[in-house]
């Protein structure tokens, strides 16, 4: 009888006296992430299985070990939410009015020596190419502002040159420094 009168290990109920202190603590941050040029989205609890496999890949632990998938009624895949990255990018991209929502694909291209590699391809609603540019830009400040709201961050590449035996200059001092 115990699993029914308990809740569920490693969950707690917030209860009236405890719920009032949480709402003041959201309101609050709420707040201060408007003031700072952020604003709030809700995505669904659940989504298509395939969103999971494509964004993290379907070899990961997040897959084999921590994802809660099941059938729908149509027999679709769905699974719960295990992180909330690639279901904010998927309601950017399908509510983007310059972006054709049946075309977007968000997949993981590669881990790179210091990196993760995420591709995102969508095909626009326009054929000129200031206009491409723009619905271009537009995403992809939009997908930094949903990988901060995140907590990640990007490493932007650099590139640093070696040379040796460089030449000397002609007042005898050594070449690049």
């Amino acid at each position: 009888m115990e699993l029914i009168t308990k809740a569920p290990k490693g969950t707690v109920d917030i209860i009236p006296g405890e719920s009032e202190k949480w709402s003041l603590v959201e309101a609050v941050m709420t707040d201060e992430a408007e003031l700072n040029g952020f604003s709030e989205i809700r995505t669904p609890v659940f989504e298509h299985t395939e969103l999971f496999l494509r964004s993290v890949g379907d070899t990961t632990d997040v897959v084999e070990k921590q994802m809660y998938t099941f059938e729908d009624k149509g027999g679709r895949s769905i699974t719960l939410r295990p992180e909330g990255t690639s279901g904010a990018v998927r309601a950017m991209l399908e509510n983007h009015p310059g972006v054709h929502s049946e075309t977007v694909q968000v997949r993981l291209s590669e881990f790179a020596d210091s990196s993760i590699d995420i591709a995102v391809q969508f095909y626009t609603k326009t054929t000129d190419i200031v206009e491409y540019r723009a619905v271009k830009e537009d995403v992809n400040l939009r997908i930094m502002d949903i990988m901060a709201g995140e907590g990640a961050s990007f490493a932007f590449p650099s590139r640093s040159i070696y040379i040796e035996n460089a030449p000397s200059l002609p007042d005898g001092k050594g070449g690049l420094q």
